[in-house]
């Protein structure tokens, strides 16, 4: 638990700070089939989505305001 002053500001003086996230070492350390959902995809999902969303997902990044809001394929976890 933080103390706060009086005034409610935080008076600790830890700051936190975070490092990126790695995806390629996330990426490498998925299981395929390691969550019940895996398998309720369709084995031909990647053909069912737009080409634009495949893209993004292979991309090392996403743009800014353009992250898919669809289930990621299970070949480029």
């Amino acid at each position: 638990m933080q103390s706060t002053s009086g005034s409610g500001s935080n008076t600790n003086s830890k700051s936190s700070t975070s490092a990126p996230l790695d995806f390629s070492r996330i990426k490498a350390s998925y299981k395929p089939g390691s969550t019940p959902y895996d398998s309720t995809l369709p084995p031909n999902y990647s053909e069912l989505l737009p080409k634009a969303m495949v893209e993004a997902f292979k991309a090392a990044k996403f743009e800014w305001g353009k992250v898919p809001e669809w289930v990621p394929p299970l070949d480029v976890r």
